[in-house]
């Protein structure tokens, strides 16, 4: 006696499409990465080469950081005398002479510097 070979349906192991909860299309996997290629191989993105050495940070970056430092010193200063009860005109007029000095000494301190 002869075992019965089981068909198979479109390649898959099905013998039909019947009872399987498919309509029966079959895709190709794309994401699929044979055995025989390499993780490496097979991302061609990777960082194969030693890593970038670390730039120097930009004057223009450097400068923006500064500014933002000076007004977040004023933002506090202002806070502090609107919680005395100051009145707005003489907090205004504290907050522009602080950052008058603040910004000559900036400027100062990127002139020494060569910057």
């Amino acid at each position: 006696a002869r075992a019965r070979v089981h068909g198979m349906y479109n390649g898959i192991g099905l013998q039909s499409v019947r009872g399987s909860g498919t309509n029966g299309y079959v895709q190709k996997n794309m994401s699929h990465v044979p055995a025989r290629r390499s993780r490496d191989e097979a991302k061609p993105w990777s960082m194969k080469s030693a890593p970038l050495a670390p730039r120097a940070p930009s004057a223009e970056i450097l400068e923006h950081q500064r500014k933002r430092e000076i007004e977040v010193q004023l933002m506090e200063l202002r806070e502090a005398l609107e919680d005395k009860g100051m009145d707005e005109a003489e907090v205004e007029r504290r907050v522009e002479e602080k950052r008058a000095a603040l910004v000559a000494r900036m400027e100062r301190a990127t002139a020494s510097q060569g910057g």
